[in-house]
């Protein structure tokens, strides 16, 4: 079987014309949706805040992964060469969230790249990590909380960009915090469903653009 990353970087060739896989990942395709996730009008400071971004990302996941379909999760984290200056690294995702902690020894990890301050010196680096796996084996409620949480450092939180990807139906799901939450495909018929069920949620700023890629 190949490597992950080279899983990855041929399904990104072949149905994404190679895009980078990095926020913000619909203005990074020509074909997608953004939804809009925390309830418009009303601050974190209500309960149902938070609430309704786990009811919606969780109801838009399931529209896409089916129970034993296998997806790529792919992990993007900054490690800090200091770590007392990255105070909102957050929990990492692996093997946190993985129900069958075996699945650990399969994960690919890829330097990225390498940040350096204005001296010179080193300050960082971005890692990948990979895994091939499914819904069952995976905890990826804990993983939408925990990325609606980043911004406000609520434990559990997550900082990682997390991609998970349908390799079956050519689907990106991605999360940037709670604000709101990307699908792309390399086609609208595989998104189309989604664009109809759920239309009252998507953005209202990209609606315009959304609209016209769907309805022409």
């Amino acid at each position: 079987m190949k490597e992950l990353n080279v899983i990855l970087s041929d399904f990104l060739r072949q149905h994404f014309y190679n895009i980078p896989l990095e926020s913000p990942l619909f203005y990074n395709s020509s074909v997608g949706l953004r939804f809009e996730l925390g309830m418009p009008n009303r601050g974190v400071e209500h309960a149902s805040y938070f609430t309704n971004i786990l009811l919606r990302s969780i109801m838009i996941f399931r529209e896409i992964f089916d129970t034993d379909e296998q997806m790529l999760i792919t992990i993007k984290r900054f490690r800090c060469i200091e770590p007392y200056k990255c105070s909102n690294q957050g929990e990492e995702v692996f093997p946190k969230y993985m129900k069958d902690k075996e699945l650990i020894k399969q994960v690919s990890s890829i330097e990225l790249k390498k940040h350096y301050e204005e001296n010179g010196d080193l300050s960082g680096i971005t890692y990948q990590h990979i895994l091939l796996c499914n819904i069952k084996s995976i905890d990826y409620i804990g993983i939408l909380k925990a990325k609606a949480h980043q911004d406000f450092a609520i434990e559990p939180y997550i900082s990682d960009e997390v991609f998970f990807i349908n390799l079956h139906k050519h689907i990106i799901f991605y999360m940037y915090d709670d604000r709101g939450m990307d699908l792309i495909s390399e086609s609208k018929g595989a998104l189309l469903p989604i664009y109809e069920k759920y239309n009252s949620w998507i953005l209202a700023y990209d609606k315009e653009r959304i609209d016209n890629i769907f309805m022409s």
